[in-house]
């Protein structure tokens, strides 16, 4: 990705954020929004899963059925 996408998309972002304080008269926590936003920038639209169910588990199971191991396609359950 070109830094100046990121860029738009770091101070676009901020600015459509912003509009409820600069011109709805609200009032926001500067922190919490800033650590929102960043989490958000940095870990893009993620599944809060967790890893266990993330891209290495999918992973692992692909390579599973690659390499011909049948258990591969069964899908590891949570206990809740």
């Amino acid at each position: 990705m070109e830094f100046e996408m990121v860029r738009s998309m770091l101070y676009g972002g901020l600015e459509h954020m912003m509009w409820p304080v600069l011109y709805g008269g609200r009032s926001i926590n500067v922190d919490t929004l800033a650590d929102r936003f960043t989490d958000g920038l940095l870990h893009g639209l993620q599944s809060s899963s967790g890893p266990a169910d993330g891209i290495e588990a999918r992973l692992a199971r692909i390579e599973g059925l690659l390499a011909g191991r049948p258990e591969a396609t069964q899908k590891k359950r949570r206990s809740i």
